[in-house]
C-alpha cells in the first residue's frame, strides 16, 4: 500500500502599498507540506514550505519577510517608500509579529541569517533550505521556495490567518538606516480554512471526490477548479492544465454543514489510460479581505480505498479541561469516532461521537479531529478514540493517560490504591528512556529496569504494603518520586 503524500497549498491575491521608486512585485505565493505538531500545551507549532515569484530589480541582494497572525497586521499598513517617516519597520511594528526571515541572495545557493541583521530585538523565524531558480537579468524573475518555515504557538485546530509584508534592498551595509528598495506588502492567507479533503476513483469514468469544511458558523461560498498536475508536486496555474468542466458550481458551506462535497468529472476523465494526478483548487473571498485559494493534490498512486489509519493521538492537561487531538492518516467506509475516558475502575465511559470529517468516509488526505474534556477530578484519566465504519465495524486507538487537577508529577500511576497488586505507571510526554526502581517500605528494592522506553510499565504480583516509585529520566538525569499503596482483597 502506497503511502500518501499530503500536500496543502494556496496561493494569494497581493495588494501593494506604496508605490516606491523601482519595483520588486511579488506573485503567485504558494504554501505546501503543512504541518501542526502539539507543544504539549493546547497549542501548536506550524511548519510550511513557501514558493513564491518576484519581480528582478538589479539582484535583490537582500529579501525580507515579515509574517504576522491576521489580528496582529499593523493598521494603516507600513510605509515602505523612502522618506516622510517611511522606510523598513521599526521594532515596535515589529513587535505583535510572528517573526522575519531574511535571505542572503547573494549566494548560490541562497542563505536565511540566523539574526536579523537591521536592528535587535527581532524575531528570526527557523526555516531549513532555500532554493531559487530564474532571475539572470532584470527581466527575468526569481522563484524561491523556503522549506519549514516553523512558527509556534498556533491553535492545534481550525484556521491560522497569516498577512505578511516582502521587501528588498541591494545596499552592501544592512543596518537600522537601510531603507528599501521594493515591496509588497498586505498578502493575505489562511492556513486551513476552508479546508479540503477528498480522492481520485479508480473505474471508469474516473472521478474526483472532494469535499469543502470551514469552522465558520456564517456560511461561505466558494468555487472550485480541477487541474491537471504536470508532475512536478507543485501547483502552478501556467503548467498545470484546467480541465474544469463547464458549469462546475458555487458550494456554500458552514461549520454546521461542513463538509460540503462534490464527486465531478473532468476533461479526459474517460481517456485510455487516465493515470494522472489532479489539483482541487478552491477559492474563497473573505469579508474584508483578498481573494485566496487552497489546493489538494488528489494522486493517481492513492485512489484504491484504504483502511482507516490512526495516525496520532494526544491528550493534554491545561487546567480543569484535557484536549484530546488526533488524526487519522486515511480513512475508508468511516462512520466516526466515539471518545472514551476511564477515571476509576476498569469501566469505560462515551463522552462524545465526532462525525467524519470524510465525503462519505473515504479520504486520502490527513484530517484532524479535537474534543476538549471538562476534567476537574484530582486523579488521573484514560483516553482512548474508538473508530466505528459504517458497517459498525470498529477499532481503538492507544491509550493516553493524563494526571489530575493540581499534580505536579509527571508520572501517572494507576489503579492506586490497587487491589490486586497490577498497576501502570505512564509517563507523561515521554522520550527517551527511563532508569525505574521500587522500593518497599524498608526500603528493599523489589523491582528495577534500567533504559526502559515507552510510554507505558504494568507492574505486577506486588504484595500489600507501601512502596516507593523513583524514575530518573537517562537522557537529563531528572528524578521523580511516587508512592503506591497496594492492598489486596
Amino acid at each position: 500500500m502506497k503511502k500518501l503524500l499530503l500536500l496543502a497549498i494556496a496561493y494569494f491575491t497581493l495588494s501593494t502599498h506604496g508605490k516606491l521608486n523601482a519595483q520588486c512585485t511579488v506573485s503567485n505565493p504558494v504554501i505546501t507540506n503543512v504541518s501542526r505538531i502539539s507543544n504539549g500545551n493546547g497549542t501548536c507549532t506550524l511548519k510550511f514550505d513557501l514558493s513564491f515569484t518576484m519581480q528582478n530589480n538589479n539582484g535583490n541582494k537582500t529579501i525580507v519577510i515579515h509574517l504576522w497572525s491576521g489580528a496582529n497586521y499593523p493598521s494603516p499598513g507600513i510605509c515602505y517608500a523612502g522618506g516622510g517617516g517611511c522606510g523598513q519597520p521599526t521594532a515596535a511594528q515589529l513587535s505583535g509579529s510572528y517573526g522575519s526571515i531574511v535571505i542572503d541572495n547573494n549566494t548560490t545557493p541562497p542563505t536565511a541569517y540566523g539574526t536579523y541583521p537591521f536592528r535587535s530585538g527581532v524575531t528570526i523565524l527557523s526555516t531549513s533550505t532555500i532554493t531559487r531558480s530564474g532571475g539572470g537579468n532584470n527581466s527575468t524573475p526569481f522563484n524561491f521556495t523556503i522549506s519549514q518555515i516553523t512558527i509556534p504557538g498556533v491553535p492545534c485546530s481550525g484556521g491560522v490567518v497569516i498577512k505578511g509584508d516582502i521587501w528588498s534592498t541591494n545596499s552592501g551595509s544592512l543596518g537600522s538606516g537601510t531603507n528599501p528598495q521594493c515591496a509588497t506588502s498586505n498578502i493575505f492567507l489562511n492556513i486551513g480554512d476552508p479546508a479540503i479533503t477528498g480522492f481520485k476513483t479508480c473505474t471508469d469514468p474516473r472521478r474526483i471526490n472532494f469535499g469543502v469544511s470551514t469552522s465558520s458558523a456564517t456560511p461561505i461560498t466558494v468555487t472550485y477548479k480541477i487541474y491537471k498536475s504536470d508532475g512536478n508536486l507543485t501547483f502552478d496555474a501556467s503548467t498545470d492544465l484546467d480541465v474544469t468542466l463547464a458549469g462546475s458550481d458555487p458550494i456554500t458551506v458552514s461549520s454546521a454543514t461542513s463538509p460540503q462535497g462534490r464527486s465531478v468529472g473532468f476533461t479526459g476523465d474517460n481517456a485510455p489510460a487516465e493515470h494522472s494526478d489532479y489539483w482541487v483548487v478552491v477559492s474563497y473571498t473573505p469579508a474584508g479581505g483578498t481573494t485566496f485559494s487552497v489546493a489538494q493534490l488528489m494522486l493517481n498512486g492513492n485512489c484504491i480505498g484504504l483502511p482507516v489509519e490512526f495516525r496520532s493521538f494526544s491528550a493534554t492537561r491545561e487546567g480543569n479541561n484535557v484536549n484530546l487531538v488526533w488524526e487519522t492518516a486515511s480513512e475508508s467506509n468511516n462512520k466516526g469516532f466515539e471518545v472514551q475516558r476511564m477515571i476509576t475502575g476498569n469501566t469505560w465511559e462515551t463522552l462524545a461521537f465526532a462525525k467524519t470529517k470524510a465525503i462519505d468516509g473515504n479520504s486520502s488526505t490527513t484530517l484532524q479531529y479535537s474534543y476538549k474534556d471538562n476534567n476537574p477530578v484530582k486523579s488521573g484519566s484514560q483516553y482512548r478514540i474508538r473508530q466505528i465504519d459504517q458497517d459498525e465495524k470498529s477499532k481503538y486507538s492507544v491509550i493516553r493517560s493524563v494526571t489530575g487537577v493540581g499534580s505536579s508529577g509527571k508520572i501517572l500511576i494507576y489503579p492506586n490504591p490497587s487491589s490486586d497488586g497490577k498497576v501502570t505507571l505512564s509517563f507523561q510526554n515521554a522520550s527517551g528512556s527511563h532508569d525505574i526502581t521500587i522500593s518497599d517500605a524498608s526500603g528493599r528494592v523489589v523491582r528495577k529496569w534500567k533504559g526502559m522506553i515507552g510510554d507505558n510499565l504494568t507492574v505486577d504480583n506486588l504484595a500489600s504494603g507501601f512502596y516507593s516509585v523513583s524514575v530518573i529520566v537517562t537522557e537529563t538525569g531528572e528524578q521523580m518520586v511516587e508512592k503506591i499503596i497496594v492492598r489486596r482483597q
